[in-house]
């Protein structure tokens, strides 16, 4: 049972989905939708900049046709050029 003051501090209505775990020794209790609302946070900030990776995927699929086109057509060289930029 969590005490009414604690759970008008954080938010909670009685009967509310919370979410505990243990940070650094800490047992925090968190509403379930600010422990989404945070994981959410937490990805977004460690994939800010990266780009989608589903569209890193396809990138990589489409420059590993090329190349495999351009080593069809003998162009080893070439294909390897095309490997090469594609891993940067």
């Amino acid at each position: 049972m969590i005490p009414a003051d604690v759970r008008r501090d954080l938010g909670l209505d009685v009967g509310a989905e919370i979410v505990t775990y243990v940070d650094h020794g800490r047992y925090v209790i968190e509403g379930r939708d600010a422990s989404i609302a945070r994981l959410q946070d937490e990805w977004q900030a460690a994939f800010a900049g990266s780009g989608s990776p589903v569209d890193e995927l396809i990138a990589g699929r489409r420059a590993e046709a090329k190349a495999e086109e351009a080593e069809r057509a003998g162009d080893d060289e070439g294909a390897a050029t095309i490997r090469r930029a594609a891993a940067q």
